[in-house]
């Protein structure tokens, strides 16, 4: 179990940034500079914890709203990844659920998500379109992403809830997005590590307080 979600976790990563990279070489006609193209360098101090802290707020609002009747049931489905990861607490013990909830809480979903929308859909729709519109066309993809995961959930939501789950992940999608380029020298670790903050703490809270 330990191996296959390390490779699961891989795996995922390497189809991210395998897209960016035929992109990148049809485009360029070089592989040289590809982790420039992506964001994948080094970002400063200040705004690795601006990213940091800006997780932690966003896990605790996420928290607070998802209690909510009707929302709070989404985060214990089991077709949704913190339902899975609440099922695995039971079914595998305290080791298991915790390794499996840090490995795809900063590689499987923050680190490969975070290299295809910031680091290629928001480079690429801000270059093609500026950064005012191409940071709002890249977060509501991202927000549009996360809603359609959760349609086949069987948890009753109206629709301001649907808008709601929609509206949460395309603000944090601006906002991190926002931090990498205006404060973070265009790399995407801010918003790795805004997107692995938010989700670790979400991931560990979910089975523990619900």
């Amino acid at each position: 179990m330990y191996l296959s979600t390390i490779v699961s976790a891989l795996v995922q990563l390497a189809v991210f940034t395998l897209i960016p990279f035929i992109v990148y070489v049809i485009t360029r006609r070089r592989v040289r500079g590809y982790w420039g193209y992506i964001g994948v360098k080094a970002a400063p101090a200040g705004a690795l914890a601006a990213g940091a802290v800006f997780g932690l707020v966003t896990a605790g609002l996420m928290l607070w709203l998802y209690s909510a009747p009707g929302l709070r049931q989404l985060m214990v489905d089991p077709s949704t990844q913190t339902g899975r990861l609440n099922a695995l607490l039971d079914e595998a013990g305290v080791l298991a659920w915790l390794y499996t909830a840090v490995i795809q809480a900063l590689i499987t979903t923050a680190l490969a998500e975070e290299i295809f929308f910031r680091g290629f859909v928001a480079k690429r729709l801000i270059a093609w379109r500026g950064f005012a519109v191409g940071n709002i066309a890249q977060a509501l993809l991202f927000g549009a992403l996360h809603l359609a995961l959760l349609l086949g959930t069987n948890a009753p939501l109206t629709l301001a809830r649907w808008l709601l789950v929609l509206l949460i992940p395309t603000v944090q999608g601006w906002v991190v997005a926002w931090l990498n380029e205006r404060h973070g020298n265009g790399s995407v670790a801010p918003g790795w590590a805004a997107h692995a903050t938010a989700n670790l703490v979400t991931f560990i809270a979910v089975p523990l307080l619900w």
